[in-house]
């Protein structure tokens, strides 16, 4: 399942990004992000024991990392509680512009 980023913030204004420990960062997802993030880890981690249908409790969890031109941490802040809390590694080898190789990566 490919999932885009959690909610990010405002170009300007509010919602502000938060990093996880709640200090302003314009990179990171917005408070309401954070949340979407932890209610996708609780989604995957009940998955098949709920009978939840369409929903495959994930075996691999990937995000891109930042880079010097990219600076968002938005996927690997969506990715991460997921991973966690499946117990899974956060595969983030692969940056924002390095779609094919992550692609070939995922086959």
């Amino acid at each position: 399942m490919f999932i885009r980023h959690a909610e990010k913030p405002a170009d300007h204004g509010t919602p502000r990004g938060v990093d996880r420990h709640g200090q302003e960062d314009a990179h990171s997802l917005s408070v309401q992000g954070w949340t979407r993030a932890g209610a996708l880890a609780a989604l995957f981690d009940h998955a098949q024991a709920r009978g939840s249908v369409g929903v495959v409790r994930p075996g691999r969890v990937m995000a891109t990392q930042p880079t010097a031109g990219y600076r968002s941490t938005r996927e690997r802040d969506t990715a991460a509680p997921t991973a966690a809390r499946l117990g899974l590694e956060v595969d983030d080898r692969f940056s924002h512009q390095q779609a094919d190789e992550a692609a070939a990566a995922l086959l």
